[in-house]
């Protein structure tokens, strides 16, 4: 449906989009879920402004969780790169010069 909708070399960063998005969506989504409850106990407790709670709580296990996850995803945006090229018959691509090289 992608192909229709746009042209062949838009194809590729679009379908990596796709694939990319919910893994980097779920690893933050469970990063937040899993911050202790005893640390959001003491924010509330010591009154700490959003900004404060933010920076110093939930900012690092964000920025892990999305490192975590940009390195699992570099391998599958490869991939999924690399196959929307040969689909869409990209023909200055990674995708279309291993495509080539088999014929």
């Amino acid at each position: 449906i992608i192909l229709f909708l746009s042209n062949s070399h838009n194809l590729s960063s679009i379908v990596v989009t796709l694939i990319i998005t919910p893994i980097v969506y779920a690893n933050i989504l469970n990063g937040l879920d899993n911050i202790l409850q005893k640390k959001l106990e003491l924010s509330q407790v010591y009154k700490l402004h959003f900004c404060t709670k933010f920076r110093y709580i939930e900012l690092p296990i964000i920025i892990n969780r999305i490192l975590f996850s940009m390195v699992v995803c570099v391998g599958i945006a490869l991939k999924a790169a690399v196959t929307a090229e040969v689909i869409a018959g990209g023909s200055k691509g990674l995708g279309s010069m291993l495509y080539m090289s088999k014929i």
